[in-house]
């Protein structure tokens, strides 16, 4: 939220006589898979979006995200950001993260950026390396590390990135301006299973065979849970062999979950298929019930499908419990004939 202070005042110093609605639709720990499947929730309830800032780059290393998930994520977000508002400007970041400064300063650019990059270039995005910035301040002297801040930057860290915007603000508004707005061309898409149609499908759509219980305002019994998941409402089972089916239509299923200390092995099977097991428990999630995403499935054949879950009595030696709780089903719901 700091950083996003600052382009608050920064966009209103250089537009003094426009009137701003400003979202601040950042969740801790999440990376782009989850970003592309709440748009809708979290962004465009509120209406039309000119200008989107997004950037992923430091959870998609922590999160172990591969090279497909963060480009169906990230391209699902820029085609699902222009179906929304043809003319919606979009501004990707690179921030900081120790591991990416040393490649830089090696000569080598980190994968996931490239990969992010990939995206951006395609769909002709504006994109700040802010990570290279960083790496130039360390080198030359002008900013320690420790100064900077990390990952969570201290204010000079937000000061850094919000100058590179800055800059570019600048470069764009250097020329003559448009007479008019254009809706930005989207180019060939990267992969045909981009979540471009990704959202939340409601819990209610599924069909509780036994074991799971909707809870309202729901409150962990253990471990810290962070403001924004606290209070909500969740399909939560705590012991195993409880099972579930749901329906839906598309390329691919997730649950967006809190996976805590107390979170278990589960088992799924899409379409009869051959059951696989997730262990849900995180590095993190010892003493935090983590927001976090896991696509079961991203690549299937576009159409109607069934998802069946149950619990098991088998969980992560440091886990607690055998429990399972989300708050939606991530869909990527592409029509029949998708335009985009």
């Amino acid at each position: 939220r700091g950083l996003g202070d600052v382009y608050k005042r920064q966009l209103q110093e250089r537009f003094p006589d426009t009137e701003f609605d400003f979202i601040f639709a950042g969740i801790g720990s999440t990376d782009s898979s989850m970003g592309a499947f709440r748009l809708h929730r979290d962004i465009y309830a509120r209406g039309r979006v000119d200008l989107l800032f997004m950037e992923s780059a430091v959870n998609e290393l922590h999160n172990s995200r591969g090279r497909i998930d963060i480009q169906r994520a990230t391209e699902g977000i820029i085609l699902n950001a222009r179906r929304h508002n043809p003319n919606v400007d979009i501004i990707a970041q690179y921030f900081y993260d120790p591991s990416y400064v040393d490649q830089v300063r090696e000569g080598k650019t980190p994968w996931q950026i490239v990969a992010l990059d990939r995206v951006a270039l395609q769909h002709g995005v504006n994109a700040i390396d802010q990570t290279i910035r960083c790496s130039e301040l360390f080198e030359s002297g002008a900013m320690t590390r420790e100064t900077f801040g990390g990952v969570h930057p201290k204010p000079p860290g937000h000061l850094v990135y919000a100058a590179m915007i800055n800059a570019l603000f600048d470069r764009a508004w250097s020329g003559p301006r448009a007479e008019g707005l254009l809706p930005h061309q989207n180019g060939w898409r990267i992969d045909p299973k981009s979540y471009s149609h990704g959202h939340f499908q409601s819990l209610e759509s599924a069909e509780l065979h036994q074991g799971w219980e909707i809870v309202e305002n729901w409150q962990a019994s253990s471990g810290a849970v962070r403001a924004l998941d606290r209070g909500a409402t969740y399909l939560e089972a705590i012991e195993p062999g409880a099972e579930l089916t749901v329906d839906f239509q598309g390329t691919a299923i997730g649950l967006p979950m809190v996976a805590g200390p107390d979170v278990g092995i589960i088992e799924f099977s899409i379409d009869g298929g051959t059951p696989r097991r997730l262990d849900q428990f995180t590095r993190w999630s010892k003493g935090l019930h983590i927001p976090w995403i896991y696509v079961l499935e991203s690549g299937l054949a576009n159409g109607r499908h069934t998802l069946k879950l149950r619990t098991t009595n088998q969980k992560h030696p440091e886990s607690t419990g055998y429990a399972c709780r989300f708050r939606y089903f991530a869909v990527n719901e592409v029509p029949s004939v998708a335009t985009k």
